[in-house]
């Protein structure tokens, strides 16, 4: 006969082992259930703001009117609202932060009555302005408290070069000036920096289902203030589309 004193101990070791992995898959998928899934690979980033632009065209322009030049004695002193998309590449990541590189596209217009020959009064005809800014972009984005400590506030730097469309229009088309078309192009540079508010600490569970879901890391809301210098680099026969202003946004990272 088999002896059977040894079979006790293996099975009821068997039974120990067999117990100890049902206790610990449910609390392994607990775990995960409650972390979700790792972070997305993180390569790219949208930005869309707003805000006040008030071209510089009067600049070096003679006055037309009430000592005013003809930019504003055509469609006033006020800011116009300004709209820019932003897509950018974050090309390498280092201690402290993202180093990015990307483009920009913007669109502005002003439109009002066109002023009469004599320039004492107004027709019944409107004329526009519209301006198209591209441009190309490296930025610096200053995450290391945002990631390391979860602080949601990360500071950022750009500067780019520009250059800018613009086309004048009228009831006619697109306008004319002394025999020449009314449309060009501005060169010029681009500088700024602001703040941004990451989102993820208001509600982290909708944000990791986010990425889980959508591959968005993070999303904000910024402020940034910028100088586009468009004048031509100096040059006398280009248009003066310069400004200093300040725009308000919203940025995904994917």
């Amino acid at each position: 006969m088999t002896p059977t004193h040894h079979r006790a101990p293996l099975l009821t070791w068997a039974v120990l082992l067999l117990a100890l992995a049902s206790i610990a898959r449910p609390a392994a998928a607990q775990t995960f259930a409650a972390e979700g899934p790792s972070e997305s690979p993180q390569r790219f980033s949208f930005e869309a703001r707003f805000g006040p632009y008030s071209p510089d065209i009067d600049a070096s322009l003679p006055d037309v009117r009430g000592g005013q030049g003809p930019y504003a004695a055509t469609f006033g002193s006020e800011s116009r609202f300004y709209t820019e998309f932003e897509f950018d590449w974050q090309a390498f990541r280092f201690y402290v932060g993202s180093f990015g590189v990307g483009g920009a596209a913007g669109i502005f217009s002003a439109t009002a009555k066109a002023l009469a020959e004599d320039s004492s009064q107004r027709s019944e005809d409107d004329t526009s302005l519209w301006v198209l800014p591209l441009t190309l972009l490296v930025n610096l984005r200053f995450d290391y408290f945002a990631e390391r400590w979860n602080v949601p506030l990360v500071p950022f730097f750009k500067f780019g070069l520009t250059y800018a469309l613009w086309w004048a229009t009228d009831a006619d088309g697109v306008a004319e000036a002394g025999g020449e078309q009314g449309s060009g192009g501005t060169a010029g540079l681009r500088i700024g920096g602001g703040l941004m508010l990451r989102l993820d600490w208001i509600e982290p569970r909708v944000a990791r289902t986010f990425d889980n879901e959508f591959g968005v890391n993070h999303s904000y809301l910024f402020f940034e203030w910028y100088w586009a210098w468009l004048d031509g680099f100096g040059a006398e026969d280009r248009m003066n589309l310069t400004d200093s202003t300040w725009a308000l946004g919203v940025a995904l990272e994917f």
